[in-house]
């Protein structure tokens, strides 16, 4: 059996500031200074391993350590030998998750770069399996930020009870470095506040307007109305056009954006509103049409180019929790006691991150998770983004 090494300098890698083990190798221990039979860093490098290889549960890490067990030794001292599904658990329960959320916040900004203009999408995502009927616990709600042309999850906070997204998202920002992004949200984060939170943080925004703020949404829609009725004649606007096709169905995108708003009411309450969009999309499937609509406020101006695929790069977080419900069986989850749902929540982002940080393959995040359970050199690569395996 090879010789146990330090987890932080396998002789067969090349270190790197990008190694996620470097990053949370600090990570405050919630069992104190005492003496532990198992290492912090070894039960949280088993976790990310077991996770990157499709384990959905603790019973199912613990089970992927024992099957790996001579591989996790050539980089981890495993003195004790393998911690029990229950150690993963207790201490994943108590583990303060705001110190887990500050490393994996830094070493999405290790790994990203975020290019000027990249549309940040922040959403919100309920845990469904997180809650607890004996404790009269509902369902854990995260607000997540997700960056478009990385496809990276960038930072992610939970909701705390009896509050909602709105208290949330600011908070969020706060720990992001946005500067010179787009940062768009649904008409839940459509605040004031949030939009002088995010050009005081030197980004840009496009919110999307609906019955929270009634008497904007009105205006914005009044106005495309009148101007769609004169076919825009005489209004200084920006137009797009998309026409797609795709498994039988038909898809037209077009979108109008103006920054002719001084005529707007409530313009200077809201902090660098520059300009307002509309966008809509039609959609024919087997013979039946489907057309919908959205409004939009912005802070850059119409003519920008980064505005003409914004608004769908949004939906682009969408896909990121298909894939945590799906892929990740994140839904079904009953990890739920203390902190342990919202700290596995992050084990698998940060495994997501890594899954999509890896370029050397093109398959799915499913067959990428499966070919990391089978393949033990594809796993370390994956275990140490940005290492190189020699």
């Amino acid at each position: 059996m090879p010789l146990p090494m330090d987890p932080l300098h396998p002789i067969n890698y090349e270190k790197t500031a990008q190694n996620p083990i470097e990053v949370f190798k600090d990570l405050p221990d919630p069992r104190g200074n005492r003496n532990q039979k198992h290492k912090l860093m070894d039960i949280f490098a088993i976790s990310i391993s077991a996770i990157l290889s499709g384990a959905d549960s603790w019973v199912k890490v613990a089970s992927f350590a024992n099957k790996k067990e001579e591989w996790l030794r050539t980089f981890l001292e495993l003195s004790n030998g393998i911690p029990s599904h229950d150690t993963f658990d207790r201490l994943f329960r108590f583990i303060d998750p705001e110190e887990f959320e500050k490393r994996f916040v830094k070493w999405t900004q290790l790994i990203a770069n975020l290019l000027p203009g990249e549309v940040i999408a922040i959403d919100g995502k309920t845990l469904r399996g997180s809650h607890d009927n004996a404790d009269g616990r509902a369902a854990i709600h995260c607000v997540s930020a997700f960056a478009s042309e990385n496809q990276l999850i960038l930072g992610q906070l939970i909701t705390e009870e009896k509050s909602n997204e709105i208290t949330t998202i600011p908070l969020l920002l706060d720990t992001l470095a946005v500067s010179g992004c787009l940062v768009t949200i649904d008409a839940m984060g459509c605040q004031k506040a949030i939009a002088e939170k995010i050009i005081d943080s030197n980004a840009n925004y496009l919110l999307a307007l609906k019955g929270n703020q009634q008497s904007l949404a009105d205006e914005v829609e009044n106005y495309f109305k009148q101007a769609e009725a004169i076919d825009f004649e005489g209004v200084d606007h920006t137009h797009y056009r998309f026409d797609e096709k795709n498994r039988g169905r038909k898809e037209t995108r077009e979108i109008w954006i103006t920054d002719d708003i001084k005529w707007l009411p409530m313009i200077d309450k809201w902090k660098g509103l520059c300009s307002i969009m509309m966008v809509k999309t039609k959609r024919i499937t087997k013979g039946k049409i489907e057309t919908d609509i959205r409004y939009y406020i912005c802070s850059l101006p119409a003519n920008s180019s980064i505005l003409k695929h914004a608004a769908r790069k949004h939906w682009s977080i969408e896909s990121m929790h298909w894939v945590l419900d799906v892929t990740y069986q994140e839904d079904k989850s009953r990890v739920r006691k203390d902190y342990g749902a919202e700290n596995f929540s992050r084990l698998r982002r940060l495994t997501l991150n890594m899954l999509k940080q890896d370029k050397t393959s093109k398959s799915s995040i499913t067959t990428k998770r499966f070919e990391a359970a089978l393949d033990d050199k594809y796993r370390e690569a994956l275990l140490r983004s940005g290492s190189k395996v020699v």
